[in-house]
């Protein structure tokens, strides 16, 4: 087994077999969280904080039908709460399960999706509940162009002269809010559609990720994480939705109130919020996953460290740089003397040739002064042949987790890659227009607050897009940079291109997430969006005064 931190490579023993790859050999306890195929730092703390559990406890099955004497607290309480036959398909499950609760709520998912038979009248009566919520939400888009219909007159329909062209009123018209509203709604529309055309992909993406955490045996205290950093998130997109209609309630107050239309406009930012959280969820637990898997790769890669026992300082490894590159010059040196025989200083100088059974004389590299660091490294302990095989093996492993875990993010496109590229466009479209109206009214010095306070939150929805697709990216890349740093001079040939197999791997199979295959999401495509906006919104601002000097060219 996997044991402390000096010994990372020795070959598990004691557990009654031999698995292949963690989590999917013969050994397969209804709870395989609890074993220890791998150890990272830290583990040791959290066997201190459950003092009363044995370790034969580790391997007892906790299925239904297990007897609960005998099990700690802390046992019995997951055995309760279990809803699925596997673990870690469970934890998977609650700790998505405020995203999955919200989803549900708004007809995005269905209520039951995750049951075998399809034949259950439960599961076709909830269905037919999703069905008719979905057809719920194209009516409410109709009776938000309805209402929009009721609405007369305009603030915009008045007669704009020079004296008044500048007024904020003159961009309060039908196609401010049409725009805003067919944004809003494609957006929302989109979204529960494909949520329920995908429900099957969605509960797919979770039950790959329970099997890639049964290999990488993720403990209860990441799963709380992840639901805990979820709640945050829910609380951000509150706070997101409440200053967007914020301006929402004061722009339509100046156009004409409609309580009803107000609470249309609600639920569809509600449904883009939870399209949101999704996107950030799956971020999240991707990006867990990859940390731990860097972790227990700079784990067992740590005995092929160049300095294992001590690092040495950066003046150290100065000298061992240019110690290296004198060598060089006197090997070359000594050399020359062999070729051309040329004899030493203690020779007596004479004209005649040397005698044949005379040496060369050589520089004696040993006798040279050596950098400390130097004899650093041979302090190190010798990595025996056995655990340098069991890296092999390890490797090997954690390779095709690494490849299980690129499968895993390109399911994440798959389920998420369209709607988040609506997303994209209408945000986009809804920040161009009030952006564009922000600005004319500040040079004009008739600025109306609610435009800003309309736009604010479609800027964040795309940074929030573009930040967690360069996260997911970036953790991805953490493994390469982990397998960079493990030195493969005292291993093997076969060690050697394991390795280099593996950083291939890790630099090439990258998390990306891309918009329906159209473009990538990264910060740099962000930063694209926003600088497009800015030409679009400059361009508009000019059309804008060529059209007013027209008006006072016209008086």
């Amino acid at each position: 087994m996997i044991g402390d931190v000096e010994t990372p490579n020795s070959v598990p023993s004691g557990i009654g077999g031999t698995v292949s790859r963690p989590g999917t050999g013969g050994i397969t306890p209804s709870r395989p969280g609890t074993g220890k195929i791998w150890t990272v730092d830290g583990d040791n703390a959290l066997d201190e904080q459950a003092p009363n559990r044995d370790d034969d406890e580790d391997f007892k099955s906790l299925s239904p039908s297990t007897n609960t004497e005998g099990l700690s607290d802390a046992d019995t309480k997951i055995l309760l709460e279990k809803e699925f036959d596997d673990y870690y398909e469970d934890r998977v499950h609650k700790s998505a399960g405020p995203v999955v609760f919200l989803s549900k709520c708004l007809a995005m998912l269905p209520v039951i999706w995750t049951d075998d038979d399809a034949e259950s009248e439960c599961k076709t009566y909830f269905n037919l509940y999703t069905f008719v919520v979905f057809l719920g939400w194209i009516g409410l888009a109709v009776i938000t162009g309805r209402r929009v219909d009721r609405v007369d007159p305009w603030p915009a329909e008045k007669v704009f002269t020079a004296d008044n062209v500048t007024d904020s009123d003159r961009f309060l018209g039908r196609m401010t809010v049409d725009t805003y509203i067919g944004s809003v709604f494609s957006n929302c529309i989109v979204a529960v559609l494909f949520g329920i055309f995908k429900c099957t992909s969605f509960a797919e993406v979770l039950f790959t990720t329970s099997e890639v955490d049964s290999q990488l045996e993720l403990k209860e205290k990441h799963y709380d994480k992840i639901k805990r950093k979820t709640l945050y998130w829910i609380v951000v997109e509150l706070l997101l939705i409440v200053l967007h209609m914020v301006g929402i309630v004061f722009m339509f107050e100046d156009i004409q109130r409609d309580l009803i239309l107000l609470a249309c406009i609600l639920c569809a930012n509600l449904a883009i919020s939870v399209l949101d959280l999704q996107y950030i969820h799956m971020c999240m637990v991707l990006c867990k996953r990859y940390r731990m898997l860097n972790k227990i790769i700079a784990h067992i890669t740590k005995p092929f460290k160049t300095f294992r026992s001590e690092e040495p300082s950066n003046e150290m490894l100065q000298k061992i740089l240019s110690y290296r590159w004198e060598a060089v010059k006197k090997e070359e040196a000594s050399k020359a003397f062999d070729e051309i025989w040329e004899p030493s200083e203690k020779d007596n100088p004479s004209v005649d040739l040397p005698d044949m059974d005379s040496e060369p004389v050589k520089i004696d590299m040993s006798k040279e002064p050596i950098p400390p660091a130097l004899l650093m490294k041979g302090n190190d302990k010798e990595i025996s042949r056995d655990e340098e095989t069991t890296v092999i093996l390890q490797l090997d492993i954690l390779r095709g987790i690494h490849s299980d875990l690129h499968n895993v993010g390109q399911e994440i496109n798959q389920l998420l890659g369209f709607q988040m590229l609506v997303n994209l466009v209408t945000n986009v479209v809804i920040v161009i227009m009030f952006g564009f109206y922000t600005t004319i009214g500040a040079l004009d010095n008739k600025f109306y607050w609610p435009f800003l306070v309309v736009m604010l939150t479609p800027v964040i929805r795309i940074m929030l897009v573009g930040h967690w697709a360069q996260v997911m990216k970036d953790t991805s890349m953490k493994p390469f940079w982990t397998m960079s740093q493990m030195s493969t001079l005292d291993g093997s040939p076969k060690l050697e291109r394991q390795v280099q197999k593996f950083s291939l791997q890790a630099s090439q199979k990258t998390a990306r997430m891309s918009a329906a295959g159209y473009f990538y999401l990264t910060r740099s495509t962000i930063t694209k969006v926003f600088g497009m906006c800015l030409v679009v919104i400059f361009l508009l601002v000019k059309f804008d005064r060529l059209e007013r000097a027209g008006l006072v060219n016209l008086k």
